[in-house]
């Protein structure tokens, strides 16, 4: 069967894993590094609507957790 056997690799539908892992510590670091590299474009934006973040509207809804939980049995 053509595709098989000693040093034959089986069809992978067209994807070549030969560079997946050849460099792993740039890999690593490359994907360690994707979220600061997507979000970074957003940080002055997401840092001033930090600034606008109420801290009671986390105390807000305690009265939901507390009605939450009794809900699950926890």
């Amino acid at each position: 069967m053509p595709g098989y056997g000693p040093g034959m690799m089986e069809n992978m539908g067209g994807f070549d894993p030969s560079d997946l892992m050849a460099r792993p510590e740039m890999r690593q670091a490359e994907t360690r590094n994707q979220a600061a590299m997507v979000s970074d474009p957003y940080r002055e934006a997401n840092m001033k609507a930090a600034e606008k973040t109420n801290p009671m509207n986390a105390e807000s809804q305690n009265p939901g957790k507390i009605f939450l939980m009794r809900f699950i049995g926890k």
